[in-house]
């Protein structure tokens, strides 16, 4: 904004109103610095403004996110919603309470809204409830709500309503113009516009996110070299949560001070973290992987590190899931893997026996914070949670101290409106809690009070600052757009919505201050490709190539410019020599042992096979094992010798094992029903197979909640959406594959003992090695001919390779060799399978690998077998894992980092 254009009006004797109170500050500070001084009434914010004409309010207290919430709590423990909270979920009832509560201060508009009437029956029902109840709480509690407010020129006092007032850039303030209307329009009231200017200023567009960063903070270090005083520059963001982190280093890189910046989120610092944590570690029951996460986090001054480190090593030898939180369950496999074996050593019993007095106490005390229902028993569990694991006190350090206590404001905040509202105790109180910090801005202290403010857009726009970078400026994230009635449904008429796009008003805000602007946008940044502001666009301001502004030095263009002088332009840096130094010592070395490189020999080579083996001396098979070995041998090694466990990092907490048990239990006890009930599969039963199928689905659903490997609730939720469309889908599957044939058998275990034998050139025996092959087929369907079909359930999809079986293919590079050794099994007990076919849930249809129609060369499939079987038993006699790299096996392989021979060294 232009501060020429503001300095007018107050020289007129009119008071400003701005959008904030930082740019009223702002204007005051530099018109006081020109003229001597000015009265601190003569700018005011539009909050201020806007309060001059309401009612008395002297008696009462302003609603706040924390009552409103209250609210919704009491009034769902007495009434019902139908529209906004689904109550066939009630363990998702603590977050359907919060998004009630955001709807609360625009139902007063909804309900004056012309499209109030178009809304569906049972939504204008929950809104009218809704309302009625909140206002009546308002009254009885001495309460407010802005939005509610009506406006009226009479109300402000004969001072008030005399003065003369201008609305510096009107055009960003979205609900002004119904205001002034309510208003009567006063003739003493003056709109600015945001600008009357055409804008100048071009926008750079950057390479990439970290490119715009390093660029810009060169050029605020040439400021500071030029001697530019660092109040005279500002730093604001657009994309902030994306941006800042790379702000921070690069200000440490370039000695840039920094006074201050508004956290993403209080709970991603140490503080706010724990109290955070202390919320997961319960929902999650005590899993292992936030177990680890919490308790061996360095930014915690735990008392007990060496303890807690031992605790953990615990976890992850026993491969635990999670813990237990119910107090009449003795289930907890923490506790369970913490009572010493026979095997454990005298001197571990002692360490065994702190490890369990460790956990015992810190899950009480977690538990004891997590179901406490009043303040007294939350500041209990707080206080001796902080005493059992810290050893110093948290207040040492100031960041700490300060952090700290901002948490235990937000918390007071809602103690207090507790109190206010005259509510006592409230059921998962913690969790409350922590819903009300886990979006509350941080400030963190960066420097002191005279380096430079890194702002978050679009609370700058009106600033005059002589040296403004503006970073992050992308379409998406420029937009501002006002929606008070976001609680209207798509289908309502866009008319009645009374959206505003600011966007526009406030760019032009930022562009036609008295100094011009650094404004830029990455096209490439962390999220994805991004496009420039089409306000930009529109002016033609997109500036394509970097724009010639003087810079501080950049090493890496330097390096370039250097070596381009150079006819050997490659040449390693010294770190880099280094780092392949001690590459070639480590990891490309080939270790004496090294089963990824060369066989194993001697009495290495005996151990491993002696382990191999089960007491007959026969080798443990199965589908699964021979289709990793098949892949690489030393994948196979690492998993069935070393037994090296594969982590999920899915971003919902599933033990995929666990979901695929669940589901194929759902099919057995469905398909045996249908075996037992029908004899056959008819589709003229659907309708009942449809009931039968559900009711089973949910019966195992709930066994599965309340078992001791159960998921969180929000994981059952997830279950529960993505698996039941695609569990019932099977039934018109069934139908097309199976009508009318008969089932044999469900989850039926076979085993092979049998024996290969190798021979010399001379035809003489040279060894035989015996094998235990067994497998456990999902379903095995009677063919109306002769012989079965079998089916496997895959969780995923089922991806197949059919063309590897048809006759007079030469493609016999099979996938999987799973249904060949079902095959193989089968054949023991003199069942022939004629054909085989994967269910895929994700996909939700069959994927048949071979049909029963002759296509297939089936004695090809066992002579492909049998060869792979051979070759993998010769194999492991020689002791020869040596990992066999290629692109397709080695880019979704778990164990690449420990492989010396990856295809990526290659």
């Amino acid at each position: 904004m232009n501060k020429t254009r503001i300095f007018n009006e107050f020289e007129k004797g009119n008071i400003c109103v701005f959008n904030d109170s930082l740019c009223e500050r702002d204007f005051l500070i530099q018109y006081a610095a020109l003229n001597n001084s000015i009265e601190e009434s003569r700018a005011i914010s539009y909050k201020t403004f806007k309060n001059y004409f309401v009612e008395d309010r002297s008696n009462k207290e302003s609603a706040t996110s924390i009552t409103r919430l209250l609210f919704v709590i009491d009034f769902l423990s007495e009434k019902n919603l139908s529209y906004f909270i689904n109550n066939k979920y009630p363990e998702s009832l603590d977050i359907s309470s919060q998004y009630v509560s955001t709807l609360l201060p625009s139902l007063k508009r909804v309900k004056e809204n012309e499209a109030f009437s178009l809304l569906p029956e049972n939504m204008i029902s929950d809104i009218n409830k809704l309302y009625d109840s909140y206002c009546a709480f308002l009254g009885n509690r001495c309460l407010y709500e802005e939005s509610y407010s009506e406006y009226k020129f009479k109300n402000a006092s004969e001072a008030i309503r005399s003065n003369n007032y201008s609305i510096i850039a009107y055009d960003t303030m979205p609900d002004l113009l119904p205001f002034l209307e309510d208003l009567g329009n006063p003739s003493n009231i003056n709109l600015i516009e945001s600008s009357q200017e055409e804008p100048s200023v071009q926008i750079e567009k950057f390479e990439n996110c970290s490119a715009e960063v390093a660029t810009q903070m060169r050029r605020i270090r040439y400021l500071l070299e030029k001697g530019i005083n660092p109040s005279d520059i500002a730093i604001t963001l657009a994309s902030f949560d994306i941006q800042i982190d790379d702000i921070k280093r690069e200000a440490k890189k370039y000695n840039i001070p920094l006074t201050s910046a508004p956290s993403s989120k209080i709970i991603n610092y140490p503080m706010g973290k724990l109290f955070y944590n202390l919320r997961v570690i319960f929902e999650q029951r005590f899993s292992l992987n936030f177990m680890k996460s919490f308790l061996l986090d360095r930014s915690f001054p735990f008392k007990e590190r060496s303890l807690i480190r031992g605790l953990i090593r615990v976890g992850i030898d026993a491969n635990i899931s999670h813990g237990q939180i119910e107090p009449n369950k003795d289930s907890d496999t923490w506790e369970l893997s913490l009572i010493p074996s026979k095997k454990t050593r005298e001197k571990d019993i002692e360490l065994y026996s702190k490890y369990t007095i460790f956990y015992t106490t810190f899950k009480r005390l977690v538990i004891n914070l997590n179901v406490a229902k009043t303040k007294d028993d939350i500041e209990l569990s707080i206080l001796n949670i902080i005493n059992f694991l810290f050893d110093v006190k948290l207040d040492e350090e100031d960041s700490t101290k300060e952090c700290f206590n901002r948490v235990l404001e937000e918390f007071k905040s809602v103690f207090d409106s507790m109190e206010y509202c005259g509510i006592n105790s409230i059921d998962n109180l913690y969790g409350k809690l922590i819903s009300q910090i886990e979006n509350i801005k941080y400030e963190e202290k960066i420097g002191n009070n005279e380096g430079i403010i890194v702002y978050s857009y679009p609370s700058s726009s009106s600033l005059n600052i002589p040296n403004h970078f503006i970073l992050g400026v992308n379409h998406t994230a420029s937009e501002v757009i006002n929606t008070p009635l976001f609680i209207l449904p798509p289908s309502i008429d866009e008319k009645y919505r009374e959206e505003q796009d600011l966007s526009s008003s406030i760019l032009n805000d930022y562009l036609t201050s008295e100094y011009q602007p650094y404004v830029s946008f990455s096209g490439e940044d962390y999220i994805g490709s991004q496009l420039p502001p089409s306000f930009f666009i529109e002016h033609n301001l997109v500036s394509e190539e970097p724009l010639e502004v003087e810079q501080a030095n950049n090493a890496y263009r330097d390096e370039e410019l250097y070596f381009a002088l150079k006819k050997d332009s490659f040449k390693a840096l010294p770190l880099q020599s280094l780092g392949f130094y001690s590459a070639n010592n480590n990891i490309l070395t080939s270790l004496l042992h090294d089963m990824a490189n060369r066989k194993l020999e001697g009495e290495v080579k005996n151990r491993i096979l002696s382990f191999l083996k089960n007491d007959d001396g026969e080798y443990e098979l199965s589908s699964t094992s021979i289709d990793s070995f098949e892949r690489c041998p030393y994948q196979w090694a690492l998993k069935y010798i070393m037994k090296i466990r594969e982590d999920s990092f899915d971003n919902i907490p599933l033990d995929h094992l666990e979901v695929g048990n669940f589901l194929h239990k759902v099919m057995e006890l469905f398909f045996l029903k249908v075996q037992k009930e029908d004899k056959r599969f008819f589709s003229s039963f659907l309708e009942k197979y449809e009931y039968n199928l559900e009711k089973i689905f949910y019966q195992e659903l709930n066994n599965y909640r309340e078992s001791d490997k159960s998921p969180s609730a929000y994981s059952l939720i997830y279950i529960e959406d993505n698996f039941k469309p695609k569990v019932m889908g099977i039934l018109e599957q069934e139908i097309k594959m199976f009508d009318s044939y008969s089932y044999n058998s469900f989850e039926k275990d076979f085993n092979l003992h049998n024996k290969v034998l190798y021979y010399n050139d001379d035809g003489s025996i040279s060894k035989e090695i015996k094998y235990h092959l067994r497998g456990k087929v999902d379903k095995i369907v009677e063919l109306p001919e002769a012989g079965y079909a079998i089916v496997d359930y895959k969780k995923g999809s089922a991806t197949i390779n059919n063309k590897s079986f048809i006759k007079g293919s030469e493609d016999h590079d099979l996938k999987s060799y799973q249904f060949p050794c079902y095959r193989q099994l089968m054949k023991g007990e003199n069942m022939e399978a004629l054909m085989a076919a994967y269910y895929g849930f994700n996909d939700g249809k069959y994927e048949v690998v071979w049909e029963n129609d002759g296509s297939v060369d089936l004695e090809l499939v066992d002579e492909l077998f049998q060869m792979v079987l051979e070759d993998m038993l010769a194999k492991i006699e020689e002791g020869d894992f040596i990992a066999t790299p290629s692109k397709d096996h080695c880019g979704m392989c778990n164990y690449r980092q420990v492989c010396r021979k990856r295809y990526s060294t290659k």
